[in-house]
């Protein structure tokens, strides 16, 4: 389940995986935003793994020689989108979560 949430999490914030949560008619029963974008996340993960499919960077093939340019690629069009607010620490906020994603 981490390596799948930090995957979402750099795709979008909390309020968007919550939209994910409600587009996949996930019971939200009380759980918080957290629990319930989470619960998201385990039911993505789960569907993953049921189709062969890796759940890890490098379990994909990707290089951990590129991750330092995906974060800073992906910092930049995030601001070219105006969606660094939650991006305190520029690109070096991206680069943790893939390399969090990495194993």
């Amino acid at each position: 389940m981490k390596n799948v949430l930090l995957i979402v999490a750099a795709l979008a914030l909390c309020s968007l995986q919550v939209r994910i949560a409600d587009a996949m008619n996930i019971d939200r029963a009380g759980r918080s935003d957290r629990d319930f974008a989470a619960a998201a996340a385990d039911s993505l993960e789960q569907m993953i793994k049921e189709m062969g499919l890796p759940t890890t960077i490098s379990a994909a093939g990707g290089s951990i020689e590129a991750i330092d340019a995906v974060a800073d690629s992906s910092f930049e069009a995030a601001q070219s989108l105006g969606l660094t607010h939650d991006l305190p620490n520029g690109a070096q906020s991206i680069r943790k979560i893939l390399m969090t994603a990495w194993t």
